[in-house]
């Protein structure tokens, strides 16, 4: 991804939030600028993965990486948007499927206030608490092992990060793990099985 395809992103999701924080009285223009905001960073998040080449080059590797920092960070606004009440169940459906998209899979097992969970779990947890808005942040993202090709022909790394929630004093060091792995893409009438970057289980 280059820097002016990071800028677009880094601005939609800035757009995300913002409008996820008007006022009530214009619920259907800020759904509606949500959609399309979301639309664009899917299409984003969909060129970013093109990759496939039976290995990733050194240089493909260092894009992934930086990749997988982004997707952590989409995770947080993600979280944040679920657990605005203003707006509606079936818009805020259409927020957990984002959310679990950027996951290996529905059952990635999440460590959070000391129990352990499924993502699916989680994000819906998070969307039936009635008026709590959920403040997930994370700071300080940094690979605590990089991105290395595994028995499985995969690639796996781990990330470390800072959770800032609310309710903390000080914020707790985590680590998520990272996979690179094949899934099919449909390129019109093509069926093509190209490199995309997921978040996996989080301690």
């Amino acid at each position: 991804m280059n820097s002016q395809e990071t800028i677009i992103r880094h601005l939609l999701l800035m757009l995300l939030l913002v409008l996820a924080s008007c006022a009530t009285t214009h619920r259907e223009q800020v759904q509606d600028e949500l959609a399309s905001a979301a639309a664009e960073v899917q299409i984003s998040q969909e060129l970013a993965t093109q990759f496939s080449a039976s290995q990733l080059s050194s240089e493909e590797i260092a894009a992934f990486e930086k990749r997988a920092i982004q997707k952590l960070e989409d995770f947080s606004a993600y979280l944040q948007l679920l657990s605005k009440q203003e707006l509606d169940t079936v818009f805020r459906q259409k927020i957990m499927q984002q959310a679990l998209a950027l996951f290996a899979h529905d059952e990635v097992s999440i460590y959070t206030k000391g129990k352990q969970m499924n993502i699916k779990t989680l994000l819906e947890a998070i969307a039936s608490e009635d008026g709590h808005e959920y403040n997930f942040e994370v700071r300080n993202i940094q690979f605590y092992q990089r991105l290395y090709a595994s028995e499985t022909q995969d690639y796996q790394g781990t990330l470390s990060f800072d959770q800032v929630l609310p309710t903390q004093s000080t914020p707790e060091r985590r680590n998520i793990e990272i996979l690179v792995k094949k899934k099919p893409k449909q390129f019109g009438k093509e069926r093509e099985w190209v490199w995309e970057v997921l978040l996996s289980d989080m301690e």
